[in-house]
């Protein structure tokens, strides 16, 4: 047995421990990788402490906000992400993300800043390699809620991915697993390489039409088309491989949607200035206890107004105001975290995706420059 697969199989019997007793699977496997073995002092990411990032969504499940897609708040797990900016592995850093300042401007505000970026991508020139190469860093907050308690650990990604025309592509990363409070659990990930990771932008449309009939897919009702709309752009957007027409497109798109709204001028989380907008992409139970409703969001929203605190989960994207580009994709859940996580009563950060780097160079592994 390898030590991955020990590993693996200490983990997995202590989550089944921690579902019939009351044991906190972060805790027990830290001190069993204590005991186990050195883990060291490997030098992570250095940067900024505390910067929350999130998961690549096209990896994950979809936000846990969306009840009205189907889920049932009393049995989701959720993400939260911070960044820590660095170069080569990835470390965790403690305590739980503070939203960016985002502001609530107007409609039109928005409609005219994405209109202007789009334009801007249409005039944007694709260099001179032919792979497409895209950088990106995640932290994720993870809740699995048990019959006993909710338990959470922290993990913090960093991300390279190269995308060849004919679209074979290969993904490397290198992921650390803390707790919340910043110890860290085992030792760094060790560097991965994926040649089967699939890009979702790879056969992605550059007209509206197209990209919109993909977007919607078959969640066609009307009560809940806008959310699955903003969502799948947000994802696009989030991967860092989309090139400048597709960017342009998805723009577009997000421009269309009736409850997008301008979210002011900021630093992201890696300290460019950028310009924001935002739009609700999900509503969720922010109570003391998790109702379990499920349906579309009107009555969803309604039965929860009723019984429970109705919380809104809000996605917004800062973009760089002078080429258009991507910089960063935070999700915020207001005015709490959904309850099922147990957390800090306080606007919560869901997921936060920081796109570094994005370029094309000449063959796959090579970093841009």
């Amino acid at each position: 047995m390898t030590t991955n697969d020990m590993e693996q199989s200490l983990r997995t019997r202590i989550q089944i421990l921690a579902d019939t007793l009351p044991v906190d699977p972060a805790t027990a496997w830290n001190h069993v990788a204590a005991r186990a073995a050195d883990v060291g002092e490997a030098d992570p990411l250095s940067g900024r402490p505390g910067r929350l990032l999130r998961r690549d969504p096209g990896r994950r499940r979809r936000r846990l906000a969306v009840i009205a897609a189907g889920l049932t708040a009393a049995a989701m797990a959720s993400t939260i992400g911070v960044v820590v900016l660095g170069a080569t592995t990835a470390s965790g850093a403690p305590a739980l993300p503070i939203p960016l300042l985002f502001g609530h401007g107007t409609h039109q505000q928005a409609v005219a800043t994405l209109t202007s970026a789009a334009e801007a991508q249409r005039h944007l020139g694709t260099g001179s390699g032919r792979v497409r190469y895209a950088k990106t860093q995640n932290y994720a907050l993870q809740t699995n809620v048990s019959r006993h308690k909710a338990t959470t650990t922290v993990e913090t990604t960093v991300r390279q991915v190269w995308v060849s025309p004919g679209g074979a592509s290969v993904e490397k990363g290198w992921t650390q697993d803390t707790t919340r409070s910043g110890a860290t659990i085992g030792a760094p990930g060790a560097t991965s390489t994926d040649t089967h990771w699939q890009d979702i932008n790879a056969n992605f449309p550059t007209t509206s039409t197209s990209a919109m009939a993909m977007l919607v897919g078959n969640n066609d009702s009307a009560d809940d088309r806008d959310w699955t709309i903003a969502q799948g752009v947000m994802s696009h957007l989030s991967v860092g491989t989309a090139s400048a027409g597709q960017i342009a497109n998805l723009y577009q798109i997000l421009a269309g949607l009736p409850g997008v709204f301008d979210a002011g001028t900021l630093t992201d989380s890696a300290g460019r200035t950028g310009h924001a907008v935002g739009i609700q992409t999900g509503i969720f139970d922010a109570g003391p206890t998790c109702l379990t409703v499920s349906g579309p969001s009107s009555q969803v929203a309604s039965a929860l107004a009723q019984q429970h605190a109705l919380g809104q989960g809000t996605t917004y994207l800062v973009l760089d105001p002078t080429t258009g580009q991507p910089l960063e994709i935070e999700q915020v859940d207001t005015p709490n975290a959904p309850c099922g996580p147990r957390l800090p009563p306080q606007p919560t950060i869901e997921e936060y995706n920081v796109i570094l780097r994005t370029g094309h160079v000449d063959t796959p592994g090579t970093p841009a420059t």
